[in-house]
């Protein structure tokens, strides 16, 4: 009997899952991509623009060649 409800249970957690990514429920507050609304903030993106902008000096792009 614990062995079938175990194993029903995880069937149903995996269902659950699968309408969580698909449908979005709860306005994306258990959204396993991100928090709820998906465009970001303005201040956070010119953070991110200038910190990606900073680190472009110290790291260089990979060459084509391995050797």
């Amino acid at each position: 009997m614990y062995r079938t409800f175990l194993g029903a249970t995880a069937i149903l957690m995996m269902i659950e899952l699968n309408v969580y990514t698909a449908t979005d429920w709860w306005w994306g507050a258990k959204d396993p991509f991100g928090p709820y609304p998906r465009i970001p903030n303005k201040d956070l993106v010119k953070k991110e623009i200038t910190f990606a902008e900073e680190c472009r000096k110290f790291i260089t792009a990979p060459k084509d060649e391995w050797y």
